[in-house]
């Protein structure tokens, strides 16, 4: 990283890879040890913990470890700082989850007691004042929100009209800027979390939930402060006018992605106003238009299932599915997508000190092999070496329908660059977008936040100008925590699934090959839970795993493992501690091979040269990649763009 000015006293960096230590309490004779959850690159997964430190922990519990000192790669000394509990425990679990992330919990004091003066709803009289100093007041406008049921911290609300033979769309997006001033223990507590985190059993809010639930959530029926942008359309869906404002909003109705799926299939909910399902059908219309006219320039449209993981009451897993995005999401996705591009054009023409959403071009090495197994198959498709979004738009296409379509996807998911956070608005890959931001959920980003505060200084003729010099620092901060979020959104999930299927050990269940490693093949269920197969663990015959042509061959019968093929698989051991799922393979459906056949090992086509030998081996080639663990399972994060 370059060399930038410091962050103001207050606004502690996070470190890339940066962690806590959390693991079980063991002992070998006189010798205690805490096993960790997740090893460390510098000396393993044992920590040595002398006798005067333990602290009066019991053994058997999970803790969590102060390092004290790395004497080697295979030695490491630390003293217990806290004892968490039974690991056995789904609740003991998750708070494991949350300090090994060093994700913060509980608010400061001091950030409590400035939120505890805000009012529960905006004053009318500092309403007035600012109205008068010219927020637009849009109370009277039919505005509403679109969330998941379960959603508090309602951040945006959209309101569609007719606007001669086109639209006019309204994106309206709480002002959280108004009450989270620079400077303060607020914001600075905002800026250490730098986003809200969706655990499987609770959440993490980046501001206090009488902020992020209350006073900047845009509940129906009570006036709230916003961030406004009106964007004009013609009929075919092009921009032609548009606007953005400091607003007073009130949302009229409180909608769902549900109730939207029952309007749709003609199933109309009772009690809701005319207007409501006019605006609908008019944000419907517009919503086809938007996604017709990102697809026709290349936008990357992934078609498959997010693991969502349903507790009950007691915290216990009811059920475990692969959701889909639907229209209903799709509208205020192509809505968000549309604010964002807006309000990054914006900065960009008055060369505003915000934080871009980037997501470069794919990096070479995993694209390639992506690409040549693509070739491989015969798709008939040629991809350039200077590879553009309607490129690999086209891929997906062609895969769609295909057995080995839905974990070809993911790979080519994994294979493209991981979106950053950037002071340069160095576009967007995957939405094929030149100019792009995150403006829409500045209660739960602070990303958002940042772009708000130079939206609005310039609105108000208050634009700072220069570029400060610690921006850079800003968005490697956020671009790190994003990652920690993300990590520790999966571990929960993948903790949960691990407690759900650890009385299923010998259920039988169908799948399909969704990957390999040097060491097994993974399989995924319908349900979208992932496991492993152990090559070891196969009855007979020696497996040779070949990276680029992603199979697997029995050496002694001549048998073939590929993507998509469909198995049937017996739950054989649930690691609850490390999060792993292991099979035993009953039954394998082979499937004609990949390509047209030919010896294994052979690479078809030839489109590039490059070769992938014994230096990939150990990698999760062709499969979701795992932080640390080599049979993790999978499981992915919440909340829409």
């Amino acid at each position: 990283m370059d060399k930038f000015a410091s962050l103001p006293q207050g606004y502690d960096i996070r470190l890339e890879n940066q962690r806590g230590y959390v693991g079980t309490l063991e002992t070998k004779g006189q010798d205690h040890y805490v096993a960790l959850d997740s090893p460390d690159p510098r000396f393993g997964r044992f920590v040595t913990i002398a006798r005067q430190d333990l602290n009066g922990a019991p053994l058997g519990m999970k803790v969590v470890v102060e390092l004290t000192a790395v004497v080697s790669e295979e030695e490491a000394h630390g003293k217990i700082v806290e004892v968490l509990g039974d690991p056995g425990k789904g609740d003991v679990a998750i708070t494991g989850i949350i300090r090994s992330y060093l994700l913060r919990e509980a608010f400061p004091p001091a950030v409590l007691a400035e939120v505890e003066s805000l009012p529960p709803d905006p004053d009318p009289a500092d309403l007035e004042t600012e109205i008068a100093q010219g927020r637009l007041d849009l109370r009277d406008q039919h505005t509403y929100t679109i969330d998941g049921l379960d959603a508090r911290d309602l951040d945006d609300a959209i309101a569609v009209e007719r606007l001669g033979s086109g639209y006019r769309l309204w994106v309206h997006i709480a002002d959280v800027s108004h009450y989270v001033r620079p400077q303060t223990e607020l914001d600075k507590e905002a800026f250490k979390r730098a986003n809200s985190v969706y655990l499987v059993d609770r959440v993490l809010p980046m501001l206090p939930p009488k902020l992020s639930n209350g006073l900047c959530s845009l509940n129906p029926r009570h006036d709230r402060l916003c961030l406004s942008c009106r964007i004009d359309y013609n009929a075919e869906g092009q921009v032609i006018a548009g606007q953005l404002a400091k607003t007073v909003i009130q949302s009229k109705v409180r909608s769902s992605y549900e109730e939207l799926r029952e309007i749709f299939a003609g199933q109309e909910p009772e009690g809701l106003p005319d207007w409501f399902l006019e605006s609908v059908s008019l944000a419907r219309e517009l919503s086809a238009l938007l996604s017709a006219r990102r697809t026709c320039r290349g936008a990357l449209v992934f078609d498959f299932p997010e693991t969502k993981v349903v507790l009950d009451a007691e915290g216990q897993v009811a059920d475990i599915y692969g959701e889909k995005q639907d229209e209903a999401n799709q509208i205020i996705e192509s809505f968000m997508i549309a604010a964002n591009e807006y309000v990054a054009a914006f900065c960009d023409e008055y060369r505003l000190p915000a934080i871009y959403r980037v997501h470069e071009d794919p990096p070479g090495e995993k694209m390639d092999l992506v690409l040549q197994y693509a070739e491989d198959l015969g798709l008939g498709i040629h991809i350039p070496r200077d590879i553009q979004p309607k490129n690999l738009q086209q891929l997906l296409s062609k895969i769609k329908t295909e057995p080995y379509g839905l974990t070809l996807s993911e790979m080519l998911l994994r294979a493209l660059a991981k979106a950053r956070y950037d002071t340069e608005d160095l576009g967007h890959f995957g939405l094929a977008s030149q100019q792009y931001c995150h403006f829409t959920a500045p209660i739960r980003r602070y990303a958002d936040l940042v772009v708000h505060r130079a939206v609005k200084a310039e609105l108000e003729g208050k634009s700072p100008g220069k570029r400060p010099k610690n921006l850079k620092l800003v968005a490697a901060h956020i671009s790190e925590m994003e990652r920690v979020s993300i990590d520790a959104e999966r571990d929960s999930d993948d903790q949960k699934i691990v407690e759900y299927y650890a009385d299923k050990l010998g259920e039988t269940y169908q799948g399909e090959i969704s990957g390999f490693s040097n060491s097994s093949f993974f399989v995924q269920l319908p349900n979208t839970v992932e496991g492993s197969v152990l090559y070891a663990s196969m009855d007979s015959g020696y497996i040779q795993f070949y990276p680029d042509r992603l199979l697997a061959q029995n050496r002694d019968t001549g048998e073939y493992y590929q993507l998509g093929d469909q198995v049937k698989i017996q739950i054989a051991r649930v690691d609850l501690e490390r999060r792993f799922l292991d099979f035993k393979l009953l039954q394998h459906e082979e499937t004609p091979l990949h390509g047209g056949g030919g010896k294994a090992g052979h690479r078809h086509g030839g489109r590039r040269k490059q070769k992938y030998g014994p230096h990939r081996a150990g990698k999760q080639t062709g499969r979701r990649k795992k932080s640390r663990n080599q049979h993790k399972l999978r499981g992915k994060g919440r909340k829409k763009k």
